[in-house]
């Protein structure tokens, strides 16, 4: 259990950390990378179905105290904007990017959910998160701590 702590992870270990999930899951998602600025993060990477498929999601990152939580703000297919179109014919974030079989990791609507407790073993309460153009800093605080539900 995290009680107070200060951690900053680098766009570089985050996209190995997923691309390995990926591929233990047998993902058809390859070439994942994760880029931060101020604004948010940048998921990119290619799924390869019929043809492959290029895709970058934008948006802020968030947390609720036990998840973070990237809001897509943007969602490129091979370059074309496609979010108002995936909600035009009513269909969610994860039929583009399918990411079901990834423990820790959930799609809703137009949101990509990270628990770090799931992903990285980092139990505690998120007190805040922040990106730059290097990576993502979380801040925990054990004057609000949480207990993990399973």
């Amino acid at each position: 259990m995290v009680s107070r702590a200060q951690i900053f992870v680098t766009s570089e270990s985050l996209t190995k950390v997923f691309a390995q999930k990926l591929q233990a899951s047998n993902s058809k998602i390859k070439d994942f990378e994760v880029r931060h600025d101020a604004n948010g993060a940048t998921l990119t990477g290619t799924i390869n179905k019929v043809i492959p498929l290029h895709f970058s999601i934008q948006g802020p990152v968030t947390t609720d105290g036990t998840v973070l939580r990237l809001t897509a703000k943007s969602v490129k297919a091979d370059g074309i904007p496609v979010k108002e179109l995936l909600k035009l014919v009513g269909a969610e974030l994860d039929t583009l990017l399918p990411l079901k079989n990834l423990k820790g990791i959930q799609v809703e609507e137009d949101s990509l959910s990270f628990s770090p407790e799931a992903v990285a073993d980092l139990k505690g309460h998120i007190a805040s998160v922040t990106t730059s153009t290097q990576g993502l800093t979380l801040r925990y605080d054990a004057g609000t701590t949480h207990r993990s539900q399973q």
